[in-house]
């Protein structure tokens, strides 16, 4: 995704995560943390960064008068027939709070809808 590619982003990142660590060796974060085995390795922040994010919003789902929607509200994708979309992708913004129980119930949800709207299963959807 062509992250830290820039020399600055680099310097950025590596600025950081020492500053993380400064903060990791104070109390009482000093006896739950791990440091850095080595501080004066300049790339070891550059080699052990991990991205952690859960992509959302970007199938964004709306009423049929979004432009901006992709998906309509029981995930259908616009414009591709037999085509849907029951995942994090579709939710229309990014939530406030961890998306895992949101995506639990928007693929439950829609997940029914699809079976009952394809006919793949007798199941009731609640109304929203």
């Amino acid at each position: 995704m062509g992250w830290l590619e820039a020399a600055g982003d680099r310097a950025l990142a590596e600025a950081a995560g020492r500053e993380l660590m400064a903060v990791a060796r104070t109390a009482p974060l000093d006896d739950m943390l791990d440091p850095w085995p080595n501080l004066d390795d300049p790339d070891h922040a550059l080699r052990t960064v991990e991205t952690f994010h859960h992509p959302v919003a970007t199938l964004r789902m709306g009423q049929g008068d979004d432009p901006m929607a992709v998906t309509d509200g029981d995930g259908r994708i616009r414009g591709l027939e037999g085509a849907w979309c029951i995942d994090a992708s579709a939710i229309p913004r990014v939530p406030s709070a961890n998306t895992h129980l949101a995506v639990i119930a928007l693929a439950e949800k829609l997940g029914a809808g699809f079976l009952e709207l394809t006919g793949h299963g007798d199941v009731a959807v609640s109304p929203a």
